[in-house]
């Protein structure tokens, strides 16, 4: 949730610590501060609570080549200055992503009557063990500092008695080391690396690197030491710059029609999918596992898998499924979907997997993560980097992926000829971008409903699975209560909700059941509901009952979603737009959740 920056090297560390965490601000925005090692030997924090820039003038008090910096998404403790990282004791200052599970019970043994925590955090914690546990050796103080660590973490440790390198070590949080001739960087994510470094080393859980200007040593928990190979890393200037009007959301939205058309490429180019081709000939079951958008992805891949392949299939929310005593069986396949990569909850569902022999298959937009890591098949799709906290692009690639999937499968299993299901994917970036060609329509729609209070999305089937989606955009970033039914449940229970002008929004993508959610439209405009239909058949447009139609081209069922699903991100950002609101930054939210 939090992110993590480092410097070590010949230059003004606050500068390149401050452009680091803009890159990072997506990932907590609570407060925000640095720590940097002065040139005499001093340490110098400055940390407030808000976004990145709040600390942008105090940047000239800090005077060093070596520091440290954090954006804070609140756990332990609520934003205030006092709570922002980092956290100092004595000789040591760190900050942490992650939680510390234990960190009143460690509180209780360092707290002493003359002395109290300085802030409400249980990452204040690690700098009290650091500096309980040295004993002049700071390689050894964070070894058995960790040990003593139940929970997750990811941190970076200066201190002033040992001025000359950057200790870090990682479990259940990610962390990246990149290098770059005579400079070390740290981060949790390698977008803030991309401009500075040429390479990175990704540190796996329990691992402690010590980083130097010369480059970076790398110990597993015993000290004993651990020989890393470092990858390439990517940089795009999706990093870099927003829209015109200053957000990535709606950059992301539009850059819909080439990531369609990149994820169709990249898919074949991909270098297990001969392996999985063969593995596929033996699948019995496919779960399923993700979380918020990505786990709304897998509700419309379990519909395409099993209708294309009758396999059966789950789609289960992976803090569910972590915690449920699931029943794996022989020949079983776990599909983990996670953008970043990172999502704590899908992670250990994925290694729940892996420890039960179960191979597991992930979909995801970081080629290099930790889920990537614990694959036996990764399937990248080919979003670019997404800045915006409300996933849009990256999640038509998702849906994209599993229908490649699927028809691999029954390639593999059918002996089919593949094309078939390859020729209408490749129409759909010329159909996206007609669907974007509306953004003014979806704009001045918006506008009626600017005041709502409730929203119910309402669907079956593929199209319940989008009001699922449509329902999570307009709430997590307009701040209005909204929720997704399939229109078959209405009259056990929902229906209660309808009253004059509350707004419904209805998907009628599939011809075979569009009956019957029409019956449902029937049933809420008879009881004073203002209705919006989302359709893509001729047969349902502008009809009476219906006060709102949006109409989308029509293409194979199975990609649908894909279309029926952009108007509706397009709505949730003119909703956040029209009411004020940053639609990049939703409150309360971040990019990639790490923590449970």
């Amino acid at each position: 949730m939090c992110g993590i920056v480092g410097y070590i090297g010949d230059n003004d560390a606050s500068d390149i610590l401050f452009k680091g965490l803009k890159q990072l601000e997506y990932r907590g925005y609570d407060s925000v501060g640095i720590a940097v090692l002065s040139k005499d030997n001093k340490i110098d924090i400055v940390k407030k609570i808000g976004r990145v820039n709040a600390i942008k003038d105090s940047l000239c008090d800090l005077h060093g080549n070596i520091g440290i910096g954090h954006t804070r998404w609140a756990t332990h403790g609520k934003p205030s200055d006092m709570n922002a990282h980092p956290h100092k004791k004595n000789h040591f200052a760190v900050v942490h992503n992650g939680i510390i599970e234990n960190f009143e019970t460690l509180k209780k043994q360092l707290v002493t009557s003359d002395e109290e925590f300085l802030s409400e955090t249980d990452s204040e914690t690690i700098a009290w063990l650091l500096d309980r546990n040295d004993n002049g050796d700071i390689l050894n103080a964070v070894k058995t500092t960790v040990a003593m660590l139940r929970g997750s973490f990811a941190i970076a440790v200066i201190s002033d008695k040992y001025p000359d390198a950057i200790i870090c070590a990682r479990r259940n949080n990610p962390l990246v080391i990149g290098i770059n001739g005579e400079e070390s960087f740290i981060a949790s994510d390698s977008p803030a690396l991309s401009r500075a470094a040429t390479e990175m080393f990704i540190m796996q859980d329990d691992e402690i690197a010590v980083v130097k200007r010369t480059g970076v040593v790398f110990f597993d928990e015993n000290l004993n030491l651990i020989n890393k190979h470092s990858v390439p890393i990517e940089y795009t200037e999706e990093m870099e710059d927003s829209d015109v009007n200053g957000y990535f959301m709606n950059k992301e939205i539009m850059q819909i029609p080439e990531t369609i058309e990149a994820t169709l490429k990249g898919f074949f180019e991909t270098k297990c999918l001969d392996e999985f081709k063969q593995l596929s000939k033996t699948i019995k079951k496919i779960t399923i596992v993700a979380c918020g958008t990505a786990y709304h992805s897998g509700v419309v891949g379990k519909r395409i898998i099993e209708s294309m392949t009758r396999i059966p299939c789950q789609a289960i929310i992976a803090s569910e499924f972590r915690y449920s005593e699931p029943i794996f069986s022989q020949d079983e396949l776990v599909i983990a979907v996670s953008q970043s990569g990172e999502t704590a909850d899908t992670l250990s569902a994925v290694k729940l997997a892996k420890d039960n022999n179960i191979p597991v298959l992930v979909i995801t937009n970081v080629k290099y993560s930790s889920i990537t890591n614990k694959a036996d098949y990764v399937f990248q799709t080919r979003a670019k980097s997404e800045i915006a906290v409300a996933a849009t692009k990256s999640y038509c690639a998702q849906l994209e992926t599993f229908y490649l999937l699927s028809a691999t499968i029954k390639e593999a299993r059918e002996n089919i000829d593949i094309e078939q299901y390859i020729k209408p994917l490749k129409t759909l970036p010329a159909l996206t971008s007609e669907i974007l060609s509306h953004r003014e329509d979806y704009k001045k729609l918006t506008k009626h409903f600017m005041d709502v209070k409730s929203v119910f999305f309402i669907g079956r089937q593929l199209d319940y699975a989008i009001a699922l989606e449509g329902s999570l955009k307009l709430k997590e970033i307009s701040y209005v209560h909204s929720e997704g039914y399939p229109a078959g449940e209405l009259k056990h229970g929902t229906i209660a909700l309808i009253e004059n002008g509350t707004l419904v929004v209805a998907i009628i993508t599939q011809k075979d059941i569009a009956e019957k959610t029409y019956s449902a439209i029937c049933e809420v405009r008879s009881r004073g509901a203002t209705i919006v239909m989302l359709t893509s058949l001729d047969e349902y447009m502008n009809k009476e009952e219906v006060d709102f139609t949006l109409a989308i081209p029509k293409t194979d069922d199975f990609l649908m979603p894909i279309l029926s699903v952009i108007p509706l991100q397009c709505f949730a950002y003119e909703m956040s737009m029209l009411k004020g609101y940053n639609p990049d930054k939703p409150r309360n939210l971040a990019k990639s959740v790490t923590v449970e």
